[in-house]
């Protein structure tokens, strides 16, 4: 899971669990009330949408980028200090 990849690269412990949309949405209209939100229901609906990128885009190669392990870079980033 990306969380619990970054969690450890930031070398944090957090709780990760899983809840179901139509709570979430209540949870972030509740939060909306705070002065800044962590979260909303904006954020929420975004969560549900599809982030595969379309063939209109550029691609990597279109780029000349290099694809390479999450993990990989994260342990650059660790060994970084940060």
């Amino acid at each position: 899971m990306l969380l619990e990849l970054l969690l450890t690269a930031l070398n944090r412990q957090r709780v990760l669990f899983r809840i179901p949309f139509a709570l979430a949405e209540m949870q972030a209209g509740l939060l909306e009330l705070l002065p800044t939100p962590p979260l909303t229901r904006d954020q929420v609906k975004l969560l549900k949408t599809d982030k595969v990128v379309s063939e209109m885009e550029p691609m990597l190669d279109d780029l000349s980028a290099q694809p390479r392990p999450l993990e990989e870079f994260l342990a650059v980033f660790k060994d970084k200090g940060a």
